[in-house]
């Protein structure tokens, strides 16, 4: 099974590929701080893992993000984190979908034109937009059982710069 930290080693930079706003996102994922006092719990009130040097805080359930609606179909939060950088803070959420993943990409394609992101590239699989200070990444790959259809992730970028 894929877990989460290898779909983040192999969405992301698949996503990013060729695309400079998405790149600097995957940069801002990935870049890492350390915790001023480990397992002190920061400002999304979870603690890091107790000898966890970098601070990465794992979701216990969805986050609504900023000017990115929830998707309303089938969907199970599966995991999550949110990684602090200088920058802003990035998330990355995974979702199982009962959905396929066509229904999955053209529900976001029409909810982020919509709500006027700036949609900077979109194949079969991968949306990559931006509005304002912020910038997603949607995408999905097939995850067939009995229940499920899609695998979803979303990543995205809250600049602390405007």
């Amino acid at each position: 099974m894929l877990t989460h930290n290898k779909a983040a080693k192999i969405l992301l930079p698949a996503a990013m590929v060729g695309f400079s706003v998405c790149a600097a996102m995957a940069q801002n994922v990935r870049v890492l701080h350390k915790v001023e006092a480990p397992g002190a719990a920061n400002q999304w009130g979870r603690a890091p893992a107790k000898g966890n040097d970098v601070d990465v805080t794992s979701l216990r359930e969805p986050v609504q993000l900023q000017d990115l609606p929830a998707f309303t179909g089938h969907a199970t939060f599966v995991n999550g984190h949110v990684h602090e950088s200088d920058n802003g803070p990035s998330w990355l959420m995974t979702f199982k979908v009962k959905e396929s993943p066509q229904q999955v990409m053209e529900w976001y394609r029409n909810v982020l034109r919509m709500q006027q992101w700036n949609i900077k590239q979109s194949t079969s699989d991968t949306i990559c937009a931006t509005k304002k200070n912020s910038q997603c990444t949607i995408a999905v790959n097939n995850f067939r059982t009995k229940e499920y259809q899609t695998h979803l992730e979303i990543m995205y970028f809250l600049s602390k710069n405007r």
